[in-house]
């Protein structure tokens, strides 16, 4: 049976954690990742048209209309304590939005191991893998 890491086991726990995490992201993103400032753009484009007060119909926030379970996603995998206001800052949103487009890019790849399409990833953005399965074939 492995120990329990205690104190600053722990906490080297956790950074090795991050460091991986930032490796596979940075792998994802630099070796033909989709998610690309123009692809970004388009995300924008298409879920808020660039207000940054936009709201949703189902609790959707900001620029990239990032729901409060992508919001909770983003901040435990990075680390991070955004809340829903924070996301009314567009510099804010971008970062947390872009974080997730990579995050469920990432995922697609784990899951299938092939790049995934432009359209994929959208749909892991707005539905989450489980909803992206059944929104692309269909």
């Amino acid at each position: 049976m492995i120990p329990k890491p205690q104190g600053h086991e722990k906490v080297i726990a956790w950074v090795v954690l991050a460091v991986l995490m930032s490796a596979l992201l940075t792998a994802v993103s630099c070796h033909g990742s989709v998610v690309d400032k123009p692809f970004v753009n388009w995300v924008v484009t298409v879920e808020s048209n660039w207000n940054p007060l936009a709201r949703g119909k189902n609790g959707e926030v900001g620029l990239m209309q990032v729901k409060q379970i992508a919001l909770d996603d983003v901040n435990k995998h990075f680390g991070w304590r955004y809340s829903l206001i924070d996301l009314l800052k567009p510099e804010i949103v971008l970062k947390v939005g872009e974080a997730y487009l990579r995050l469920q890019e990432w995922r697609l790849v784990k899951r299938y191991k092939r790049q995934p399409s432009k359209s994929e990833v959208y749909a892991a953005f707005r539905f989450g893998l489980r909803g992206s399965l059944r929104k692309t074939k269909t």
